[in-house]
């Protein structure tokens, strides 16, 4: 029986090939998926606490418009997203700003399940208050 020299590097070679055929389709897809997202500006400052019922989140989102801001439960996280618009101000205008306009979003785990068909929301002088119950 004679012995091949190369066996040992085919294996070597093939297993280089497809980590090369991983990291690029890691790659790609990482690039896809940056491309498709938008940037976030903020993310605002929240209050989390606990009530007798449940949980109230307070978050801070001065110069909204109510129907700019989404609330959503998934698998034990809320998440608040939305968008603040910039003034009708044209940036020229401007000595200083600091507020950040454009898309917002913050996630926090919730500490228990809660009734997502039960939460309730309101907002008012920039700041929003959700309600969400025990399940």
């Amino acid at each position: 029986m004679e012995f091949d020299r190369r066996e040992p590097w085919r294996t070597f070679e093939e297993l280089q090939r497809e980590a090369n055929r991983l990291f690029s389709e890691f790659f790609e897809e990482l690039a896809q998926i940056e491309q498709a997202a938008e940037p976030i500006a903020f993310s605002p400052m929240i209050d989390l606490y606990k009530s007798p019922g449940g949980v109230v989140v307070r978050a801070a989102l001065p110069g909204m418009i109510q129907e700019d801001i989404d609330i959503f439960v998934d698998e034990g996280v809320l998440t608040i997203r939305g968008e603040r618009q910039p003034p009708e101000a044209s940036p020229d205008d401007y000595l200083v700003q600091e507020w950040p306009y454009g898309r917002f979003e913050r996630s926090v785990r919730l500490p228990f399940p809660v009734d997502a068909d039960a939460i309730r929301a309101s907002y008012s002088e920039g700041v929003l208050i959700i309600v969400l119950p025990k399940a």
